[in-house]
């Protein structure tokens, strides 16, 4: 094998790693975005629980085409998803510290793949610029 072939292959090998850091970072960025805005959900009814307000109607979700009308909503505990469909009941104060937990090992899991995309396109560039050196080489030939 050439040494022009070798380079096309980490070419498409660092491609793929690309891809699939990218893929990784964009779930993250959904997973975070998720929590934010369970949290902010559970703030809100956090503060309508301390005016000692209920919610005479609400949408709860249930699944991504389902949603559930309640009635006089007036929460003190929730469930949180732990894993593996296994969910903890806790008060919506341990809920947002819980939320908050989250969003912060997301957001540095994020961060050191942004970090990692940044070197593979480094990685990328120096792959390419010897390609095409190895091209010029081979057809001034």
């Amino acid at each position: 094998m050439s040494s022009s072939g070798g380079g096309a292959e980490d070419l498409e090998t660092l491609s793929a790693i690309y891809r699939a850091l990218v893929d990784e970072a964009n779930r993250l960025n959904m997973i975070i975005n998720d929590l934010v805005r369970s949290k902010e959900t559970l703030r809100s009814l956090k503060s309508l629980r301390d005016r000692k307000e209920g919610v005479d109607r609400m949408i709860v979700p249930a699944g991504n085409f389902i949603g559930l009308l309640v009635d006089n909503v007036n929460p003190e505990k929730v469930l949180v998803l732990l894993g593996s469909n296994v969910y903890a009941e806790m008060s919506l104060e341990r809920a947002i510290e819980e939320l908050d937990s989250r969003i912060e090992q997301g957001q540095k899991a994020l961060a050191s793949i942004q970090s990692q995309i940044s070197q593979i396109e480094e990685r990328i560039n120096l792959a390419m610029k010897k390609a095409q050196k190895g091209a010029k080489t081979k057809s001034s030939s």
